[in-house]
This record gives C-alpha cells, structure tokens and sequence, in this order.
C-alpha cells in the first residue's frame, strides 16, 4: 500500500474576517498552492494514494474510515 499524509487546511477569508475550513483534505504540498492556506497539523492523517485526485486532495466531504 502505497501513503501519503493528508490535513484539514484553513485560509482566511477578508470578507468575513476569518478563517474558513476547506471542503476536503490535502497533501501539504497542495496545500501550499492554495496561496495562504496552511494544513492543520492535527488533523494529520495517513491515507491510500489512490483516495487523492490529481492535485493532491481528496473528494469534498471525504471522511477516513
């Protein structure tokens, strides 16, 4: 099986003024293309490769089992 580490990850939002979680999780390398967005490292969890898209992230509302 081949894994990789993927995290929540927030960016904040200047129209409300704070943060907003992102709708799916991410590799960290993905997340640092989202421009600001940065991984919640507790959430840190390691998954199946072939759960993430081409871009690094997993499908909106993904849930590790």
């Amino acid at each position: 099986m081949n894994t990789v580490k993927v995290y929540k990850w927030k960016k904040f939002d200047i129209n409300t003024n704070e943060y907003k979680i992102g709708p799916s999780m991410a590799t960290r390398q993905a997340v640092k293309s989202f421009g600001g967005a940065v991984p919640i490292e507790e959430t840190e969890t390691e998954v199946d490769v072939s759960v993430l898209d081409g871009n690094g992230m997993t499908p909106p509302g993904w849930t590790p089992e």
